[in-house]
């Protein structure tokens, strides 16, 4: 049809040359037969054994005598298919759906987290060992938000109560060790400097006393 437009030969509307009934008032077109044999042309057909009536290969009844036609079982195991393959994509599309939001529910929240480290290291509080799992120290309970953990060190690293007993003799030796020991073991040199702290201020503490007891005051 090289025309795809018509007129209704009864209302004189405007009408497409695939449709059979006018749209404005539903007289048959001129061209319904037309239209109706390019609409079939593509349609499997067959006749129903029970009145001989045409009908498509899509219906499982005839349209005429309500007969079941002998494509019917065809029809229906080809739907159950379809139904089955349907309902497995919809079950595959919501595990997949589950799985991801499994996932972004177990993925770390490090949005908040400024200066907390993944790295294995020590809990500031108690000097246990963290292993970035969570931003709670699971042997005493403090929060390590915004606080700095201290880094893991070299096997055997951990908090040293003779380099404490050192640094508080010799608090120039326990400055020492914590210059050249921070970065490779952060916590012993921690216990040296915190010893040499403490010898510091018993040694002024001792020198105020031993000089003001020498001019008598």
């Amino acid at each position: 049809m090289s025309n795809q437009w018509g007129s209704c030969p009864n209302c004189y509307s405007l009408n497409s040359r695939l449709t059979v009934q006018c749209l404005g008032c539903e007289h048959r077109l001129p061209w319904a037969d037309e239209a109706e044999l390019a609409a079939i042309k593509d349609i499997p057909l067959g006749n129903c054994p029970n009145c001989y009536s045409l009908n498509s290969r899509s219906k499982v009844q005839c349209l005429e005598c309500k007969h079941r036609l002998p494509w019917a079982d065809e029809i229906e195991l080809a739907a159950a298919k379809s139904k089955a393959a349907l309902e497995v994509r919809e079950h595959r599309v919501e595990a997949q759906q589950t799985a991801q939001r499994v996932a972004s529910s177990s993925t770390p929240d490090t949005s908040r987290r400024t200066n907390f480290s993944s790295v294995v290291g020590y809990c500031p509080q108690c000097g246990k060992p963290h292993h970035g799992s969570g931003p709670i120290c699971l042997y005493c309970g403090t929060s390590l938000y915004n606080q700095k953990i201290v880094p893991i060190g070299k096997p055997g690293d951990g908090p040293s109560f003779g380099n404490g007993v050192l640094g508080f003799l010799l608090p120039i030796g326990g400055f020492l060790i914590w210059v050249m020991q921070k970065e490779t073991y952060p916590q012993r040199s921690e216990s040296a400097l915190k010893g040499a702290i403490w010898g510091l201020f018993a040694n002024s503490f001792l020198g105020a006393v031993g000089y003001y007891s020498y001019v008598g005051f």
